[in-house]
């Protein structure tokens, strides 16, 4: 299925509401590691920090869907009780990792480190977005 329209193709799909999450997650992880290296080991240079935050976000992703995928369903906690689908884990990466390049893109955007306040709250912006629509879609979707 290219998009879940019902619970049943949820985890199966290309798309479903947990898209708009792992965005937001990809969001999350590289603002997240970012800010903790800019701020803790300040001797790293903004290319390799950069860097460094963009594959956080993507190992974060790998553990997550083991995480989700394996102990969730053993206990379980998974949505629909099944586990992902190959295509569906490989999109999850994806989103993941665009929104982790969105947030890259960004920083490049915001040039100076005097911008860092305007980049770390216009990426919790973005952040809040992608949960909403997260809601909306997940609404959608049971409904």
């Amino acid at each position: 299925f290219l998009i879940a329209t019902n619970i049943n193709e949820v985890g199966v799909s290309f798309f479903d509401f947990f898209s708009f999450g792992h965005i937001a997650m990809g969001i999350g992880l590289f603002l997240f590691s970012y800010i903790f290296i800019y701020y803790f080991l300040k001797k790293v240079n903004l290319k390799t920090s950069l860097s460094y935050s963009f594959i956080f976000s993507i190992v974060g992703e790998i553990v997550w869907e083991l995480i989700e995928n394996i102990l969730f369903l053993k206990w379980g906690l998974k949505f629909g009780g099944r586990r992902d689908s190959i295509f569906n884990l490989s999109t999850d990466l994806i989103f993941v990792g665009a929104g982790a390049y969105l947030m890259l893109l960004l920083r490049i955007k915001f040039k100076t480190n005097k911008e860092i306040a305007k980049y770390c709250l216009f990426g919790l912006f973005i952040f809040l977005i992608f949960i909403l629509f997260y809601f909306v879609s997940r609404y959608l979707t049971l409904k």
